[in-house]
């Protein structure tokens, strides 16, 4: 059988697939389910929230952003309240 034949198959039949592999494949597309499964089959995955995830890309281009007295409009921008934005730039000036 071919990709293409299973690809039929699976997404003509995806009410028998289990959770939450049905919701991946709907998020996802086959193709992209097929290569997560061959990356990470078999292994536990956590996998963490969208804000945790990016977090240390944010928090330096926060850093980059900041002006000096801009924090309310970090926060706003970047999802943090004033003084979550206030830690990460002192935990940034000290080079933590």
């Amino acid at each position: 059988m071919n990709e293409a034949q299973l690809e039929q198959i699976v997404t003509s039949q995806k009410d028998k697939l289990p959770a939450p592999v049905d919701e991946l494949l709907e998020i996802m597309g086959f193709a992209a389910l097929c290569r997560w499964s061959d990356t990470f089959g078999g292994s536990t995955l956590y996998v963490p929230k969208r804000q945790s995830m990016f977090r240390a890309c944010l928090e330096a281009e926060m850093a980059r952003e900041f002006t000096g007295e801009n924090y309310k409009e970090l926060g706003r921008e970047f999802g943090f309240c004033e003084a979550t934005v206030r830690k990460i730039l002192g935990r940034k000036k000290r080079g933590v």
